[in-house]
This record gives C-alpha cells, structure tokens and sequence, in this order.
C-alpha cells in the first residue's frame, strides 16, 4: 500500500520538518490499528519535497525515513517508510515559530525544563527545546537536526517537559531523554 501527502512546509523552511512527519506517522499507526505503543524512528535523507510517499512494509536501505512501530497491546510490529516523491505539487506554507515555542525552557548545565507548557504539539515542542539546548550547550554554530526518536507514541500530553542531554559524540550526535510530568518518554538524538 502507497499513500500519498502533500506536507505543509514550516515557517521559511524548505524541507518537511521532523515533527510534520512525526505526527503523519502517528496518524499512520491509528489508520492501521495502532493507537498508542513505541515507535523507533529514523530520518536517514533530508526531505525536501513536500510530496512524499508512505509505504507499509519493510525498510529498505535507500528510504529517507523509516519506522518500526510496535503497539501497546501486544500488537504486530509495523513497519513505515516514507520518501520524497518524485512529483512535485505546490506547497502550502505554516506559520511555525520555533523560539516562541520553547522561548520558556529554563536552561542548565546539560537538561532544559519547560513547567507549564502550552503549545498543543507536543513533539514539536520536544524538537524545539531539544534544538535550543544543542544550540546553547553544544554547538551554536551548528545547523542541528532532528534525526531519530526512540520512544512513546502519540507523546503524552503534559504541562512540565524536561530533556536531559545523556551522550554526546562531540558535536556529530547526541542523545537526549525526554521526560513528560517526570516520568521518562523517550529518547531523542540530534546530528
């Protein structure tokens, strides 16, 4: 099965952001039974047509984006992948202001803490906390990126959100865990 979707493009970005694809990717797993469970995702390729298609089978080494989903409920595992197509359609435009986001994550020496979150995306506002603690403890000169998330799907929704950076291969990869209310949810890397 091959679904096709036009991905809106974020703020002036030129290529599907992570959480856009995050999120259809959740709205997969629904489609296919899987309402809640843990996904282990991977951004291999930049997406950079807003046209992409999604296929429900076994990752292949040249996909842009792969999934394993595995359900709560002791569902069959699922697998996606996604990759740009090779069609192109005009691309709608969304206001996405990153910083405004996460303007109230409280910074310390390797974890940032957002209490009393408000924006109504919880992975976006995961990537965007995750993003400004790379550029404020990592490397600011960076272009850092969301590139896997290891971890609970839909993310729960919560008021107090912390993320504590736990590896670090210099300034080519990291590791994060992402915590919703206290308890741990995943894990998040950025490259």
């Amino acid at each position: 099965m091959t679904e096709t979707v036009n991905f809106p493009l974020k703020g002036k970005r030129d290529y599907v952001h992570g959480t856009s694809i995050f999120n259809e990717l959740v709205l997969q797993a629904k489609r296919a039974g899987l309402e809640s469970g843990r996904i282990n995702l991977t951004f291999k390729n930049k997406v950079d047509n807003n046209v992409c298609l999604i296929e429900r089978r076994v990752p292949r080494k040249e996909d842009a984006v792969i999934a394993k989903l595995d359900g709560s409920n002791g569902d069959p595992e699922l697998y996606i992948s996604l990759n740009p197509s090779s069609e192109g359609a005009p691309a709608e435009r969304v206001d996405f202001d990153e910083d405004n986001i996460c303007q109230d994550g409280l910074l310390f020496e390797s974890s940032i803490e957002l209490k009393g979150a408000t924006h109504h995306d919880s992975i976006e506002m995961v990537v965007a906390l995750c993003k400004k603690m790379h550029l404020q403890l990592v490397d600011a000169e960076k272009k850092w990126v969301f590139s896997r998330y290891l971890g609970a799907f839909p993310i729960p929704k919560g008021k107090d959100i912390k993320l504590v950076l736990v590896k670090k291969v210099g300034t080519k990869l990291t590791c994060s865990k992402v915590y919703i209310d206290g308890s741990e949810v995943a894990d998040i890397y950025f490259s």
